[in-house]
């Protein structure tokens, strides 16, 4: 290039980044404003998912132990007590009372529940941790939550004032949650705990708020706040609230626009709310809707361009309802605060744009730099003796490229040692996954070609690359598979594990993702076993040297119960219980042991308690293919078949579940338009992530990663 046609360059990006300067300041602003909106959804959205997964976890609690024999016999008896005009004292006295408290005081102290109440069909309050309440009726503003419980409903109130007048302190302002006691069908009574909502409820839309003015909090259908405010002691000083102790906003504030700063008041300056119209944001959620028949938050509203809040202050807020429990939850951030980077902003553009002028004729200038950079990325292209073409993975320990042989031109999958893994530790790792699966001939375990060290320090190995589709991907797309096709699949599973596990090798993560479907040779639906980057030798001594980094590994969906408690004792049987539950998986669609959260799926791990695979198939399952279904899924391991002996009664399944080559054959075939010229599988899986995540819950303790659509991490 010459420096004529340099010179003219530098010119035309001058001129570019000129006009470039006028433009961004509007683009600036509307940028920020719709970061802004990002930001808050994101903080509400926040705070409601852990409301919500607090509220569920109350529910569940409370359903729990009203399911409780011994204490659903209780409360019969005591609700009979009752409905037959038993006086407070005979009731306060009573057995039943005195083994319920026995039952339900450490339940209180070990939840954080303020007391325990046991309501009779009527509603009268038969039982309770605090005997002055016996033979009474709940408060006014419980009735209507304890008539639905009553009703045999599990419900969590809001916020309610429990006293005779205007609350003023928090003792007086309580949350309760109940769940209906069922005897042979038929609601007998009511069990209810009792909740400080300033334990949990508050706590929880006080963790996540933006800058030093943010703050979320609940509101009802009147707009009058139900959780705590971060500014209640600024109010107590504008005369908002009472200056007590123990005074809050809950239940004291409604979210009213007074239109002016009471901030700017004069101290001790009287201050009615009731005058003046709710807030832009109030208004806004409050006729959106309260109807619990709509799902929670099915709506967010929001406003960057500024309202007033009830302290009169100008913020930028979003808010959202949740019909299902009445009330709505807003965040909010003082709009001074936000908006304060505008200006920020505008002087950071003008002193920038000076800047482009000179980088943009520093860049001309530099432009043969950039060619040798070119030169230099075409060259890392290259690993050893193969060629990288693709990126087709990337997991825990680095990255996986489709490749090609420098001179077989074998298409080839390449993986690489992130630089930032390079440790003794991960080397040691890297290289026990090359030689454990190196080890390993069986047809159905993936191949391993080379491994190698470039000049450069990146560690790397070649395996076959394999174009296809993970039983996730696949079931995630057809639904629960045909019996005889699972029949075919499982079959070759066995086969590749029964050869690790006489080898002393434990794979530590059969899941879906790691059992790769694919065509080998014209032979149809032939099954290649991923990811033994997990392997772990049975020999003690072979692992003695690693850290524990490598002690708890896998996927809990898949993981057996033993993993969880002693992980260095597990051997090929776990491997044979991640396996059920993979074919619990293929024949139902669903996940076995999926729950909310990690410590929820190891409780149903610990349970054993599945949903009937017959049942959650939604048709009859072959009962030999069930039967082996549930040997797998043994919580005791001595009772689970081996890898050879699944296989072997497998077999004899081939003559009664059909699945022929010819059948498989005709689905790849129908299905060839969903694959690329690389046989790559080219289906928009997000768009059926609302109706089933390939692996949900499925956080690996400690991850590696796999070929194209051979993940072994989500």
């Amino acid at each position: 290039m010459t420096r004529i046609r340099i010179a003219l360059v530098a010119i035309g990006v001058a001129a570019t980044l000129s006009l470039l300067g006028f433009v961004l300041r509007g683009v600036s602003e509307r940028s920020i404003k719709g970061q802004m909106a990002k930001e808050l959804k994101t903080v509400l959205k926040a705070d409601v998912s852990a409301l919500l997964i607090w509220l569920d976890d109350r529910k569940e609690n409370a359903s729990y132990f009203a399911g409780d024999p011994s204490i659903t016999r209780t409360v019969t008896s005591l609700s009979a007590s009752s409905l037959a005009g038993a006086s407070a004292p005979e009731l306060a006295r009573s057995r039943d009372a005195r083994v319920l408290e026995s039952i339900l005081d450490p339940v209180v102290l070990a939840f954080g529940y303020t007391d325990y109440f046991v309501l009779d069909p009527r509603g009268h309050i038969a039982a309770s941790s605090d005997d002055s309440v016996i033979g009474d009726n709940p408060s006014a503003a419980a009735q209507v939550f304890f008539s639905r419980m009553v009703a045999g409903d599990t419900v969590v109130t809001p916020p309610l004032n429990v006293g005779t007048s205007p609350a003023t302190a928090a003792a007086e302002i309580m949350m309760f949650v109940g769940a209906p006691v069922l005897s042979n069908g038929a609601v007998t009574g009511v069990l209810a705990f009792g909740i400080a909502p300033e334990r949990g409820f508050s706590d929880i839309l006080s963790v996540a708020r933006s800058g030093m003015s943010g703050e979320t909090f609940a509101f009802d259908s009147t707009g009058i706040m139900l959780s705590g405010s971060r500014f209640e002691d600024e109010m107590k000083r504008i005369g908002l609230l009472p200056d007590e102790a123990g005074v809050t906003a809950v239940l004291r504030i409604q979210t009213r626009d007074p239109q002016v700063d009471l901030r700017e008041r004069a101290p001790g300056e009287p201050v009615s709310q009731r005058q003046y119209p709710l807030t832009r944001m109030a208004t806004d959620a409050v006729n959106r809707n309260f109807d619990r028949s709509l799902p929670d938050s099915v709506t967010i509203g929001v406003d960057v361009d500024g309202y007033n809040d009830y302290r009169g202050v100008p913020v930028i807020g979003a808010w959202t309802m949740l019909p299902t429990y009445g009330f709505g939850v807003t965040t909010k951030v003082d709009a001074a605060e936000a908006f304060g980077q505008l200006a920020i902003m505008r002087t950071i553009l003008w002193s920038v744009f000076g800047l482009f002028v000179v980088t943009a004729l520093v860049l001309v200038g530099s432009s043969w730099w950039i060619n040798r950079l070119q030169a230099s990325v075409v060259e890392a292209q290259e690993v050893g003796q193969y060629v990288l073409e693709k990126k087709i993975g990337e997991g825990g320990m680095g990255r996986v490229y489709r490749a090609r042989h420098a001179l077989l031109r074998r298409p080839t999958a390449v993986k690489l040692l992130r630089p930032d893994m390079l440790n003794e530790v991960s080397l040691k790792r890297f290289e026990r996954e090359v030689r454990h699966t190196s080890a390993l001939s069986h047809p159905n375990t993936v191949a391993i070609y080379d491994y190698g060290r470039t000049p450069d320090g990146v560690f790397y190995y070649a395996m076959e690359y394999l174009p296809g589709v993970d039983i996730g991907e696949l079931v995630l797309v057809d639904g629960a598979m045909h019996q005889g096709r699972i029949v075919h699949v499982l079959k070759q599973i066995c086969g590749a594990l029964a050869e690790a596990h006489a080898n002393g090798l434990v794979h530590r993560d059969i899941k879906p993702s790691n059992l790769m479907l694919t065509e080998r040779g014209g032979i149809f639906d032939f099954v290649k076993v991923l990811d033994f980057g997990l392997v772990r030798n049975v020999d003690p001594e072979a692992t003695m040297n690693l850290t524990s980094e490598d002690v708890l590994v896998g996927t809990p969906l898949y993981m057996a119960p033993e993993a969880f408690h002693n992980p260095q004792e597990i051997d090929a049987r776990a491997d044979i219980y991640s396996l059920g539950a993979v074919m619990y998986f293929m024949l139902t669609g669903v996940h076995a042991f999926m729950a909310d959260g990690i410590a929820a799926v190891v409780g149903k791990h610990a349970s054993g308690r599945i949903t009937p695979v017959s049942e959650a198939r939604g048709e009859p399952v072959d009962s030999h293919l069930e039967a082996l279904l549930v040997r797998c899924l043994e919580r005791d391991a001595n009772h689970r078949p081996t890898a050879s002996e699944l296989g072997d009664e497998l077999n004899g399944l081939v003559n009664v579940l059909r699945w022929s080559g010819a059948d498989a054959r005709a689905w790849w075939e129908a299905n060839t338009a969903k694959r690329d010229k690389d046989g790559v599988w080219q289906i928009d899986f997000a768009a059926n992530a609302p109706t089933l995540s390939k692996e949900p819950v499925s956080t690996t303790f400690h991850v590696d990663f796999d070929q194209r659509g051979q993940s072994g991490e989500q």
